[in-house]
């Protein structure tokens, strides 16, 4: 275990050591959207948004989709306690903080 080190009951990784190699053609790319739905998409569509649409596309497979058993796992909606769910209402309460513009910014990225 030379690429290992103990450190009071946790183990350090060296740097440069490799953990996990993934294959390429597992990995879910954005770039990899069905025809069907990439020819709908303009240049406008950031990267956040297209993630989203590959997940809703595979979860509308179900069991045929390869990623159903994570898609299966993912937090549902009602699980999820990020201010991007808020209402406005409740948006209006942080209206003068920082979480307020960010939570701003990331809905804009949603759409």
């Amino acid at each position: 275990m030379a690429n290992l080190e103990l450190k009071e009951n946790r183990i350090d990784l060296l740097p440069f050591v490799v953990v996990l190699l993934i294959a390429a053609h597992v990995i879910a790319f954005v770039n990899n959207l069905p025809p069907g739905i990439a020819c709908l998409l303009g240049d406008e569509i950031g990267e956040v948004a297209k993630v989203a649409l590959l997940i809703l596309h595979e979860k509308m497979l179900g069991k045929k989709s390869e990623w159903a058993p994570y898609i299966s796992r993912l937090p549902l909606r009602k699980d999820m306690h990020s201010s991007v769910f808020w209402s406005d209402e409740e948006l209006d309460m942080i209206r003068q903080s920082a979480l307020y513009e960010e939570t701003l910014k990331q809905k804009k990225q949603i759409g």
